[in-house]
């Protein structure tokens, strides 16, 4: 637990601190509640033993940006356009990661898909609520499922 909760206290601070532009007056707040959020973080989250590779967190940033990017550019797009073009409704996809931090993460990453938002996770399959169901959202949920699998070093399973 010690190291979930340095790991949350670094990420959380460091947030902190680039929300507050680094002013020092903000720690009067943001240490207690800082300190007390990543205890609850680290406390609360399963312990899979695994944690985001490195490198391949690198790797996965600009993958993020330019789907968060894709994903808001769209949605604003349809919001705009006079004829409204959507056609929603709820989706589900097979998750092949095992249980545990991946597949919560890629549960959370969901939403960064032009789009779609993540609504339930029922034993591996994931329910998503999609503005348009014509999309290609089991390509792009397949490709992010092996970025988030990469990102954890760990292996899709099989589903039958």
């Amino acid at each position: 637990m010690a190291r979930s909760f340095s790991l949350h206290l670094l990420a959380l601070g460091l947030l902190w601190a680039l929300l507050t532009g680094g002013a020092t007056g903000a720690w009067l707040v943001g240490a207690p509640v800082t300190v007390l959020a990543a205890w609850a973080g680290a406390s609360l989250a399963p312990d899979t033993g695994r944690s985001p590779r490195p490198l391949a967190a690198l790797a996965f940033v600009p993958f993020f940006l330019g789907h968060s990017l894709r994903g808001a550019w769209d949605v604003a797009r349809r919001a705009v356009h006079p004829r409204l073009p959507i056609d929603p409704g709820r989706i589900t996809y097979p998750c092949r990661l095992p249980e545990g931090t991946a597949r919560t993460f890629f549960a959370n990453c969901v939403s960064l898909l032009p789009g779609t938002l993540f609504v339930a996770d029922r034993d591996g399959v994931v329910d998503l609520h999609a503005i348009d169901r014509g999309l290609p959202l089991e390509a792009d949920l397949a490709v992010l499922e092996r970025r988030v699998a990469a990102l954890f070093g760990v292996s899709r399973e099989r589903r039958a």
